[in-house]
């Protein structure tokens, strides 16, 4: 055993040349290893085995901590993108049947008009439909448009309905 060396010190006087006196007492019994023992005389659970117990215990608990937050902030952020994925939708919507009562007001063909607006934005026209003359008319138009990032299970797009045209 190297010379200073007492069980229970502080690592620091573990191997100074410091008198005995220095250290902390030592108490209770020690087995064959060097550790202390029990009232029963049994080593503690993991330590006469060489195991380390419980060390490492916390490291592992904040990985997993780390873990969760990640995976809350990656969800987070994919429902925020798909919100304003749905509000542009809606706006495609808008500025579709715009497009379509415009048109249809000039004489000229709606649904051709709300096609091309809706590929503009980045949707697909789903329906188009007009009521009315060319003096009152109504035109009502629904789009579609992929959600992204897909995720297994979730909705992959959206659907928007709007309505435009006037009314005398």
């Amino acid at each position: 055993m190297p010379r200073g060396w007492r069980f229970g010190c502080p690592r620091w006087c573990r191997f100074s040349a410091s008198p005995p006196s220095l250290c902390p007492p030592t108490t209770g019994r020690r087995g064959s290893r060097g550790w202390a023992m029990s009232s029963t005389g049994e080593a503690p659970r993991g330590a006469a085995d060489g195991s380390r117990g419980q060390r490492g215990a916390g490291t592992l608990l904040t990985a997993g901590v780390c873990l969760a937050l990640l995976a809350t902030a990656s969800m987070a952020s994919v429902l925020v993108l798909w919100v304003g994925q749905v509000g542009a939708a809606q706006d495609a919507a808008d500025l579709a049947a715009l497009a379509a009562a415009g048109a249809h007001a000039g004489g000229g063909k709606s649904c051709d008009a709300a096609r091309s607006s809706a590929v503009h934005n980045h949707a697909t026209l789903v329906g188009c439909r007009v009521e009315g003359d060319t003096d009152s008319f109504v035109v009502e138009v629904t789009i579609r448009r992929a959600l992204e990032p897909t995720l297994p299970g979730a909705p992959t797009s959206v659907e928007r309905v709007a309505l435009a045209g006037s009314l005398q």
